[in-house]
């Protein structure tokens, strides 16, 4: 129905108007629920003509441009949505593949680590006869402690952990924003522990690629309401 509205409908501005609010709302999450009025008070979607009125024959046109608007621009949101899932999926393989290259690396660094400190050790034995506190068994509990605190096995299994739980808040879709953004911080913590107990320049260039693309799909997260 509706009343009289002075001027007449441009479905060029509509159409303009409808394609920005789809981009605007895939990008910030804007609602897309808007209304006919809400879209025909825009600027410039009714031209002035003096006192021209809307006849009751326009509206039903009106009303179909709207809805087909408005269809397009729910349909530019799911696009760019699946785009930016799509986008997150390779960000997280990337992830895991850098991860997967960081377990040998750690555990033979930690090998290598551990033989120097024995070397080390037979060296200090051999200068101080007896030892005093000094004893081999005390030397080798302390050498098994700094294994078991470089390990990062347990640091990758919660990574990889917090990646299933993030593909699993995105493929269940609906207001997925705060999920997804509390995966991506599990996610940087057990990355920046690894870093924090690298011993291998390797693991530490591998840390750095995964913080930047954690970064990545906490901004891509920020577009998905």
């Amino acid at each position: 129905s509706g009343g009289p509205v002075p001027g007449i409908l441009d479905g060029r501005a509509l159409a303009a108007y409808a394609a920005r609010l789809a981009k605007a709302a895939g990008r910030l999450g804007l609602r897309t629920d808007f209304s006919p009025s809400d879209l025909l008070a825009l600027p410039g979607v009714i031209r002035k003509a003096g006192e021209l009125e809307l006849s009751e024959r326009l509206w039903p046109a009106a009303e179909r441009a709207i809805s087909g608007a408005l269809r397009a621009m729910d349909g530019m949101r799911r696009t760019e949505g699946r785009a930016l899932a799509s986008a997150m999926r390779k960000y997280l393989k990337a992830i895991r593949r850098l991860a997967a290259g960081i377990k040998p690396l750690a555990g033979d660094s930690v090998r290598r680590h551990v033989e120097r400190m024995r070397s080390r050790v037979d060296v200090l034995l051999a200068e101080s006869p007896g030892g005093g506190d000094l004893t081999r068994e005390a030397i080798e509990r302390e050498i098994a402690l700094y294994a078991d605190r470089a390990d990062v096995s347990e640091e990758l299994d919660r990574l990889d952990s917090h990646i299933g739980q993030f593909e699993a808040a995105l493929a269940k879709g609906g207001e997925a924003g705060k999920r997804l953004d509390f995966w991506c911080q599990e996610m940087f913590r057990e990355i920046n522990t690894i870093g924090s107990k690298a011993l291998d320049e390797r693991i530490t260039r591998r840390v750095v690629e995964m913080k930047n693309l954690v970064e990545k799909i906490r901004e891509q997260a920020q577009n998905i309401e």
